[in-house]
């Protein structure tokens, strides 16, 4: 039974991971919504967030369904293995709470749905990138690894595998309208025990948006002054940005 991620490698390496589904189209557009708050904190900081798991909004984040606890005690007691069920459960906790992630939505188009579930009705912006361009991040950062999540059902499906890689990148079929894809951070150093003096609740990484964002999107419902807000933002940030800075393509009027 495998317990534990896989040591990190090249990105090529990473990228063939199991736990890590890869998109057919490595261009496909991807989206990261936010309040101006945090584009604000981005762009000043150039710095990009990870939330460890266990601190997202969803308890199920990182856990196991309830099939694979069954074939995995199951399995400890056919075997015999050196660790019992307590040792194994406990591995996967503390992986669960030394384990970050930064969530981004995967499609072409923008989701109003996305808008409306993770920027309120008005003062939110989405940054875009594309999936290749987050694989080059990947690339610059040894721990970190990138896939597609996969959506299950958590009462009759199991894992394919017992690695610590597999629950961060699985989610309830009730949040599949997320067509998320994840950054995933588990740094050696805090694995083993889990101290929470030691692990912090965020991680950040240096992030440049010259190179890394096309598009910085102002949510369809946002009045004209936050535009403009959002725009001076930019402009004392970063001039060069200014230009990629657009309204939603969804408030537009119709033509008829």
């Amino acid at each position: 039974m495998e317990k534990g991620p896989a040591a990190s490698g090249s990105i090529e390496d990473r990228l063939q991971h199991p736990a890590f589904r890869q998109p057919k189209d490595f261009d496909v557009k991807v989206w990261r919504y936010m309040d101006l708050a945090k584009y604000m904190w981005l762009l000043t900081k150039s710095r990009l967030v990870f939330t460890r798991l266990d601190e997202l909004a969803d308890q199920h984040e990182g856990t196991l369904t309830a099939r694979t606890v069954e074939w995995m005690k199951r399995f400890i007691q056919e075997n015999k293995t050196k660790d019992g069920w307590d040792v194994i459960s406990k591995m996967f906790q503390d992986s669960r709470r030394t384990t970050f992630v930064c969530c981004w939505h995967a499609g072409n188009y923008e989701s109003e749905a996305m808008w409306r579930l993770y920027c309120g009705p008005a003062g939110s912006v989405a940054i875009q990138t594309t999936y290749r361009r987050l694989v080059e991040f990947a690339a610059g950062h040894l721990d970190v690894y990138i896939g597609c999540v996969n959506y299950i059902d958590y009462e009759r499906d199991n894992f394919p595998v017992a690695n610590a890689f597999i629950p961060p990148m699985h989610k309830r079929m009730a949040f599949a309208h997320e067509h998320e894809v994840r950054l995933v951070y588990s740094p050696a150093a805090y694995r083993g025990s889990f101290d929470p003096l030691r692990v912090p609740l965020i991680e950040t990484f240096p992030w440049d948006c010259r190179q890394m964002v096309e598009r910085i999107h102002v949510s369809p419902y946002a009045p004209e002054y936050f535009f403009k807000a959002v725009r001076a933002t930019t402009h004392m940030a970063d001039p060069t940005l200014e230009a990629r800075l657009v309204w939603s393509y969804i408030k537009g009027a119709p033509v008829l």
